[in-house]
């Protein structure tokens, strides 16, 4: 009897651990790049044994990370057309329903960034393949419209294009503008030419050559001539205004900031953008930069995706520090923000040297109509990959250097970027 017993324990035992073999504990999920405001509430969401951590794989390529032998449950990417379309097309994403909560918070981003999470953040089904952790816009440049019609060029159409600039450029130069300065170098940029215009140039090239789904190649006529021209005005213009010394006048273009132009005398808005575009006839491009958090399909957490990402918006209005983000708000809900709150807070942080950080109403509400003026895309501003060794960036710059010290023609400077990106 008592052997019969000790069989029965033993073939018990033995089902029971062929139970835990065959049914193995769920593993806690592998998280990649999320920040640690989720971590509390992600680790009882998603029933980890011990508290959540993030693998930080920013530096990595997104495709390459999530086919590797331990590829992310939950990742952060920083969403391109490019790399986003390689990872729709290998199926390497979960689709998942938006809720409520997503479709109530999407109706109130900007048209333009509802328009990209349409063309390329939903699937045909009507399906959403990430959330935004944050967004933002990036205008190539813009011009000033009040200092514009106080100056001697008032009755000259504010350009359109890279090569509108160029031919404003060329008018500026050889036109009596005292009181006003082309643009306003508030960081003095030791190598403006570099860092500003001639990166410029090879950028709003290379995000026109993605958005037409054409390879980049500036070994061509057109490039070659646009290069040599920017180097040729450009160093002019830095010799007349090489620094914020020389610089005493209104500005008539700028770059960023939310309204105020860098030298904090005049104001702006998205209604004066000069789009992403070589020429005229090009679209007329602004470029939304989306960083998204998604799910790896098949992972045994993809049912958790509506809990997960309606937590992201549960967070949306964290304070820093004990006071509103409202930075974080600006491409989201344009009623979130205190512009008079908003300015006090630069004033008591910087001080009113640096008007230039403050923020206007006016340029809050044009984000919301930039539509009327330009389309919205999704492209990769650096014409480099940020996944590629570091040496040939070096390189890559080591080669607009020769080119603008004169050392290398503009035909070779064209031929050399272009094998670098090959």
């Amino acid at each position: 009897m008592r052997r019969a017993r000790n069989i029965a324990f033993t073939i018990f035992g033995i089902v029971l651990l062929s139970a835990f073999i065959i049914h193995p504990a769920a593993a806690d999920p592998i998280i990649s790049g999320i920040e640690d405001t989720y971590w509390n509430d992600w680790s009882k969401i998603l029933h980890t044994s011990s508290p959540l951590t993030s693998v930080d794989n920013d530096l990595d390529d997104p495709l390459v990370y999530l086919q590797s032998s331990t590829p992310p449950d939950v990742f952060r990417i920083q969403a391109t057309r490019e790399n986003f379309k390689a990872i729709v097309q290998a199926e390497l994403l979960e689709p998942f329903e938006p809720s409520e909560k997503m479709k109530e918070e999407i109706k109130n981003f900007p048209p333009v960034i509802q328009s990209v999470m349409q063309e390329l953040v939903c699937n045909e089904d009507g399906l959403l393949l990430g959330y935004p952790k944050s967004l933002s816009l990036q205008g190539m440049l813009f011009w000033v419209p009040d200092a514009w019609n106080a100056s001697p060029f008032k009755d000259v159409t504010p350009p359109t294009s890279f090569t509108e600039v160029l031919d404003f450029l060329e008018l500026y130069l050889n036109t009596p503008h005292d009181g006003f300065c082309f643009y306003y170098d508030i960081s003095e940029s030791k190598n403006p030419l570099r860092n500003n215009w001639m990166s410029m140039l090879i950028e709003c090239y290379s995000i026109q050559c993605r958005n037409q789904g054409i390879s980049i190649n500036f070994n061509n006529e057109e490039f070659i001539e646009l290069a040599q021209r920017t180097k040729d005005l450009f160093s002019q213009l830095c010799k007349e205004e090489p620094n914020i010394k020389k610089q005493k006048g209104r500005q008539l273009f700028c770059t960023y900031y939310h309204g105020y132009t860098e030298n904090g005398k005049d104001t702006f808005s998205w209604d004066n953008l000069i789009p992403w575009r070589i020429t005229s006839e090009q679209r007329p491009l602004v470029n939304v930069n989306l960083w998204l958090y998604c799910l790896r399909k098949g992972s045994e957490f993809s049912d958790y995706a509506q809990v997960l990402f309606d937590n992201v918006i549960d967070h949306r209005k964290d304070l820093v520090h004990g006071q509103d983000n409202w930075l974080a708000y600006l491409y989201v809900n344009n009623t979130w923000i205190n512009v008079s709150e908003y300015n006090k807070r630069i004033d008591k942080q910087h001080g009113k040297k640096w008007k230039c950080f403050y923020m206007t109403q006016e340029y809050i509400d044009s984000i919301w109509r930039l539509q009327e003026h330009a389309e919205a895309c999704m492209e990769m501003r650096n014409y480099l990959s940020a996944f590629i060794p570091w040496e040939t960036h070096k390189e890559y710059f080591r080669i607009i250097d020769e080119f603008l010290a004169g050392s290398i023609p503009a035909d070779e400077f064209a031929q050399k970027i272009t094998e670098l990106g090959e």
